[in-house]
């Protein structure tokens, strides 16, 4: 588990990092509002008033996520070559993601077992890289004689690989005795 709520967040983004923190380790469905406040060092009511509710709470938790890949794709500079460009997007999430643990294991738990009836986590993501396709096809960076569509779903998949399927990979290139270096997961769509 990541480290205590920094105390010179506001009120709001104490209670919202405190939310995510919980959500990652226990599952929204599995945190109380109250012990939500009560790791933020605040009141239920004022996570009800910065939030409205438990489910408003949860989206602003989603939302937050998103805005933290959005941040550590456009902190790369839409300059150079498209495979040195995608190598310093990919180091830039992957060092969020080192910092942020909380989020990769919010992000985790949110897609292998999503709450009941809610995608938006998923689906903002793959939005996103929809967005950021355009923005790298529009600068010349991407090639367009490959489909959009094949490139956004080739990024989505390729990141959520190395989040999802990464940790399982280490496990098993340990326990088998391969050399020190796990091997990298490629992705290949197939019949496009």
């Amino acid at each position: 588990m990541t480290s205590p709520v920094p105390s010179d967040l506001t009120g709001r983004a104490r209670i919202r990092e405190s939310a995510l923190r919980l959500y990652a380790a226990y599952g929204a469905e599995a945190v109380s509002l109250r012990a939500v406040a009560r790791d933020a060092g605040a009141t239920p009511g004022l996570v009800t008033h910065h939030f409205g509710s438990r489910a408003g709470l949860y989206r602003a938790v989603q939302e937050h996520v998103v805005e933290l890949f959005r941040q550590a794709l456009e902190a790369v500079p839409a300059k150079g070559s498209a495979r040195a460009v995608a190598a310093a997007r990919t180091a830039s999430l992957e060092g969020m993601l080192a910092e942020r643990p909380d989020v990769t294991d919010f992000v985790r738990r949110e897609l292998l077992s999503p709450s009941p009836g809610d995608d938006y986590l998923g689906s903002a993501l793959v939005d996103l890289t929809i967005e950021q396709t355009a923005r790298l096809r529009e600068a010349g960076i991407l090639p367009t004689d490959v489909p959009a569509h094949v490139q956004a779903v080739q990024t989505v998949v390729a990141q959520l690989a190395r989040m999802l399927i990464s940790p399982a990979l280490e496990r098993a290139w340990k326990q088998a005795g391969g050399p020190p270096e796990t091997p990298e997961i490629r992705v290949t769509l197939k019949g496009i």
